[in-house]
């Protein structure tokens, strides 16, 4: 009888790229994630999905909202100060689905 692999498990990270203005620039990958960092995540991504789903966000929710993307992609994109802050919102906003798809995938 063969048996089964119930997991199988590599230690090497590999990271993945975003290119901005033809510049590659390294994105965390979700296996240097500590349980501390997938829970930050996890509570800053609901904050964001509360704020936004309101009917009218307030100034200041929406300022919040700019904020929590502003740090979440400055801890996975591994790109200079002045990368970032050339990055809109939106470009923000995309980083992150696209970083908590992957952990989403992986988990």
């Amino acid at each position: 009888m063969s048996k089964k692999n119930l997991l199988e498990i590599t230690t090497e990270i590999q990271r993945c790229s975003v290119t901005i203005d033809g510049q590659s620039y390294e994105v965390i990958s979700v296996d240097e994630l500590a349980i501390a960092d997938y829970h930050r995540f996890g509570r800053k991504g609901l904050r964001i999905d509360f704020l936004m789903g309101k009917d009218t966000p307030t100034d200041e929710e929406l300022a919040e909202v700019s904020k929590i993307l502003d740090e979440l992609c400055r801890a996975v994109l591994q790109a200079p100060d002045e990368v970032h802050r050339k990055l809109t919102e939106g470009h923000r906003l995309s980083l992150v689905k696209v970083f908590t798809r992957e952990v989403a995938g992986n988990a």
